[in-house]
């Protein structure tokens, strides 16, 4: 039975060897890892109990390999991804998690205008036009960061509209540990009042949430060799995405409380 914890901030990295490779770390003295606070070393046959939603997660996913280290998702704890692919499937997961939250708010219409790649002093920006990724993408086949992420993104949603369900906006906020982003508070407390907006332009970043996650990494102490990527670039990564989209909504509704 496994001994997965239940507290997330114990378990913010979980890194998965092979029981055998758990044994020669212990003899050769190179425990830190096991009293790190906030990393977790399971083994490939972990057998998840009734409560452990979290690990029957990881199992259920396929990422309960040999080698794999794994970053906690800022949104939803009990949700992993590989390191290497964590910083774009959480920021996809924050896109649609902001579409959700407009579809709640009563929009009619979100649309991707933007896409911006920034690294360092580097910013790579796509335009895109009805939310398509049009024919302007790279001529020389390979593409930039900014296209690879709109190939990925929902670039344009429509809705019915209706009035603002503002209780269960907030709700998904909490629930999905958002309530610090003042882009979508912002967006709450207009659509709140009486004289609700109609139309807003947003400039979401995608990365903020994520790079606390993957700070975690920085701070272990194992071995190179013992996991399949480079947790120390991957923690270092400077690379963040920002999306500028467009909200439309219906004519002023009452909020729904």
């Amino acid at each position: 039975m496994s001994r997965f914890p239940e507290d997330p901030r114990r378990r913010r990295v979980v890194m998965v060897l092979e029981q055998h490779d758990i044994d020669k770390l212990h003899q050769d003295g190179e425990t830190a890892i096991f009293a790190d606070p906030h990393a977790q070393v399971i083994t490939t046959l972990e057998m998840p109990g009734p409560a452990d939603t979290a690990l029957a997660s990881i199992i259920d996913s396929g990422l309960d390999q040999s080698g794999m280290l794994l970053v906690q998702s800022p949104f939803q704890p009990d949700v992993y991804a590989e390191a290497g692919q964590a910083a774009e499937q959480f920021a996809l997961t924050k896109q649609t998690l902001f579409l959700n939250f407009c579809q709640l708010l009563g929009a009619t219409q979100v649309s991707v205008t933007q896409v911006t790649t920034v690294d360092g002093d580097k910013a790579d920006t796509l335009d895109l036009e009805g939310g398509r990724l049009g024919t302007s993408a790279s001529l020389n086949g390979k593409r930039t960061e900014s296209e690879k992420l709109a190939a990925r993104l929902s670039l344009l949603d429509e809705f019915e509209g209706g009035p603002p369900d503002i209780e269960n906006a907030e709700a998904l906020l909490r629930e999905n540990r958002l309530m610090g982003d003042q882009v979508m508070r912002s967006m709450l407390q207009a659509r709140a009042g009486r004289n609700g907006i109609k139309r807003r332009t947003v400039t979401l970043n995608l990365s903020s949430e994520t790079k606390n996650s993957l700070g975690v990494l920085a701070k272990l102490q194992i071995g190179p060799t013992h996991v399949n990527c480079d947790f120390q670039r991957i923690a270092n990564e400077r690379r963040t995405y920002e999306l500028h989209m467009e909200v439309l909504f219906e004519p002023s509704h009452l909020a729904l409380t």
